[in-house]
């Protein structure tokens, strides 16, 4: 296993208690495959948390639409996760808004917003917006973060995290599976297939946030949404 540095578990923490500071008791956190999932272990000791396996952008154009027989098996994963729409916030990382636009459209159909007969990747009629918060990277600030389309997601900020570009490019051992829309009829999505990653994470950073032996990351922040036409620029805290 592949060690984990003092400064990560201090900037996991961070953005952890960031996220529970930003939310409400009564929310239900859902954090989005694989990027996100670092932050479960300290968030899932004070709200409700679902780890849902979702990799890839689905329903971000022609080519991206999951059949019939994939939609099948991810929706019976996703009712084992007791979701309700009135309370969810999802959370991910996501720069050109395309996987969040895509995994909202993919939970419209599964809740019935959209009519299951209507086999457009754009669907939008009846559909419900959901708030989301998006983990970025600080070096992106002179980049673009798009705006995930406003029909099916409502972005409530952003979280700077400075690690998590090494954090998504899998430097770090993975918590839970990857999970491309190819894959959904035949392979096991349960999340705790990758257990051991996720329960060595936790000893570590339990470890160091019961007993107090971490520094408050100050690159670590929580940026208000700003309204905007088209995307916006991120600066540092």
């Amino acid at each position: 296993m592949e060690t984990i540095s003092y400064a990560l578990i201090n900037e996991i923490i961070t953005a952890s208690i960031l996220v529970i500071n930003k939310t409400k008791p009564t929310d239900h956190l859902v954090f989005i495959g694989q990027s996100p999932d670092y932050l479960t272990c300290l968030v899932g000791q004070h709200r409700k948390i679902s780890r849902i396996p979702m990799s890839g952008r689905v329903y971000c154009d022609q080519w991206n639409i999951p059949p019939a027989d994939k939609l099948k098996a991810y929706f019976e994963l996703l009712d084992t996760f007791n979701l309700e729409p009135n309370n969810i916030i999802l959370i991910d990382h996501s720069h050109s808004g395309k996987s969040i636009s895509g995994f909202s459209k993919l939970i419209n159909r599964y809740f019935g917003f959209i009519n299951s007969k209507n086999t457009q990747w754009d669907y939008k009629t009846g559909s419900y917006v959901f708030p989301f918060i998006n983990l970025i990277s600080p070096n992106q600030q002179f980049g673009w973060i798009y705006k995930p389309d406003p029909a099916f997601v409502c972005t409530v900020g952003y979280i700077v995290m400075p690690s998590l570009v090494e954090l998504a490019n899998s430097k770090y051992p993975r918590t839970i599976p990857n999970c491309q829309f190819e894959q959904w009829d035949k392979i096991s999505l349960k999340t705790d297939s990758s257990s051991q990653n996720y329960q060595w994470l936790c000893d570590k950073i339990l470890k160091y946030n019961i007993s107090f032996d971490y520094t408050q990351n100050s690159l670590v922040c929580f940026r208000e949404y700003v309204e905007f036409a088209k995307n916006i620029e991120i600066t540092l805290c």
